[in-house]
């Protein structure tokens, strides 16, 4: 009988074996997102804990297999981690921010920077799913400010996918029962589950999620095993060369304009690709308003151009965050690569089509040139046309006839002027914010009250002054683009991007009547 329990252990280690290398394919979840789309987070009872701050999740990019299933999805996390040292000791920090799935770490991202809009995607594939049981997954994120004397919690959140379980995988011989010689073992091979342990029992219990069962006689002096005849393992199909493939998920690395963007494929490789059937206003050359129909070819018309330009990128910026994972699709009906010798491609951005997106939001004209949707772009530009929106809402300057003079900054203003104007920071604009800043001076004889006044450039990007605040006379303070702590003479506008440009634009500052008080072209 000691023989036969050998061969009873050997068989059970050999389904094992056959249950791990199954656990390798593809893990679904079967059923899709359970949370609210802006679910808010809960903030932790901390004394450091910052009661202002917040941590929103939501599900995206959501794959699913051939029958349905989800194979992987993404965590979508935005956050205000624009956090003071919030124990009074030591230096600040960074913040952290870790992926917890049933109290197991799957991400963690260090020195995250302090915004007060800082977003996040955070890609959850099959390789890293598989190391979970079928059951129900509990998902918790946090956000902990490192400093050098506490770990201060800032806000934590949680949320579950339920009915998560694993592949079924079968054997290469599905259901196959050996006929048995004299003496000899007797085995069933049935569909596994790649999570569970195989269990060899008479009479099992039933279960929900099917196990390896095995039926076993054994004698002292057991004859050699009958194997079955093997089935031919298939070749795999080869992966196509990728100048044949005409459909990608990548990683974008840098919008570069409205039409333009970087992207990283799975190898690591990064390519620059253009958006097909579209055109956005150039921001870093000038543009032909001849191109525009209804856009004059004067300074006014270009200038109109360079603004949405730069609205169309700061759109695409928004849109199509960096580390965010997207599909692009090549066109077969259409030129694959353009005279740059860039990719042009579709962009699906949560089933999303991004290029007529644009279109149908006023921030780019129909590209005439040859291609599928040609003629579903095409209705969406006239349609866009016919409402002017976007850059098809251009109003013609209206020249009068007696021109009043121009009067004094202390005339407009009650004193209030631009001191300075610092618009080119020092790098990437769109990275170093609190590089880029306007300077007001209140050079009048009282105290002003700035309480409801804004501050707006060309393209309408408004700051408001915050109630009660007050600039003596003499007195100067600082707007800067980027986030920080406000003081009397430090401002800050909260942007993640650059506001003005550094090829001249306009500074307004409107009172709370709705005045312009202030109006100065750089």
């Amino acid at each position: 009988m000691a023989t036969g329990r050998i061969i009873v252990v050997v068989w059970i280690v050999l389904l094992s074996i056959l249950a791990g290398c199954a656990g390798t394919s593809d893990t679904p979840i079967t059923e899709t997102e359970t949370l609210s789309e802006t679910e808010t987070a809960t903030v932790e009872s901390t004394v450091s804990a910052d009661p202002d701050s917040e941590l929103n999740a939501r599900i995206v990019n959501i794959s699913e297999n051939d029958s349905g299933d989800v194979v992987s999805f993404s965590l979508r996390v935005c956050a205000d981690t624009r956090l003071p040292n919030a124990d009074g000791e030591g230096n600040p920090g960074e913040p952290t921010l870790t992926v917890r799935i049933n109290d197991i770490e799957v991400s963690r991202s260090e020195n995250v920077s302090r915004s007060p809009n800082y977003r996040k995607t955070i890609h959850l594939d099959t390789t890293t799913l598989s190391q979970f049981d079928s059951g129900q997954l509990y998902l918790g994120i946090e956000l902990v400010d490192l400093d050098i004397v506490f770990h201060d919690d800032i806000a934590s959140w949680n949320g579950t996918i339920a009915n998560f379980s694993q592949s079924t995988l079968e054997t290469a011989t599905p259901g196959y029962t050996m006929t048995p010689t004299p003496d000899s073992p007797t085995r069933t091979v049935v569909t596994q589950s790649a999570s569970r342990s195989p269990t060899a029992s008479p009479t099992p219990e039933p279960i929900q999620t099917p196990v390896v069962t095995g039926t076993f006689t054994s004698t002292t002096t057991p004859t050699p095993e009958v194997q079955p005849t093997p089935t031919p393992t298939p070749e795999p199909t080869p992966t196509p060369d990728r100048e044949e493939r005409t459909e990608f998920r990548v990683t974008v690395v840098e919008i570069v304009d409205g039409d333009t963007i970087d992207v990283r494929y799975e190898d690591g490789d990064e390519e620059r690709v253009r958006l097909l059937g579209v055109d956005t206003p150039e921001v870093h050359t000038t543009t032909d308003p001849d191109e525009w129909e209804g856009i004059p070819d004067t300074d006014r018309g270009s200038d109109h151009l360079r603004d949405w330009g730069h609205k169309a990128s700061e759109f695409a910026r928004t849109e199509l965050e960096r580390g965010e994972e997207i599909r692009i699709v090549v066109d077969e009906e259409a030129d694959r690569r353009g005279s740059y010798g860039r990719l042009l491609v579709y962009i699906y951005d949560d089933g999303t089509l991004f290029n007529h997106a644009l279109i149908e939001q006023g921030y780019a004209r129909l590209y005439d040139t040859a291609f599928s949707k040609r003629s579903q772009f095409a209705s969406t530009e006239a349609n866009a046309r016919a409402q002017e929106i976007g850059v098809w809402n251009f109003e013609p300057q209206t020249p009068e006839p007696t021109p009043e003079p121009t009067p004094t900054p202390e005339q407009i203003g009650d004193g209030l002027i631009v001191a300075n104007i610092h618009e080119d920071a020092s790098g990437n604009d769109h990275e170093n914010e609190n590089d880029e800043y306007v300077v007001f001076e209140n050079t009048g004889e009282s105290t002003l009250d700035l309480s409801g006044w804004t501050v707006e450039d060309e393209a309408e990007h408004t700051y408001r002054f915050p109630d009660g605040f007050e600039l003596d006379p003499g007195s100067k303070v600082t707007l800067y683009t980027g986030s920080g702590t406000e003081t009397d003479s430090e401002l800050y506008w909260g942007s993640d991007a650059a506001i003005w440009n550094n090829n001249g634009d306009t500074i307004y500052v409107i009172d709370e009547n709705g005045k312009t008080v202030v109006k100065e072209p750089y």
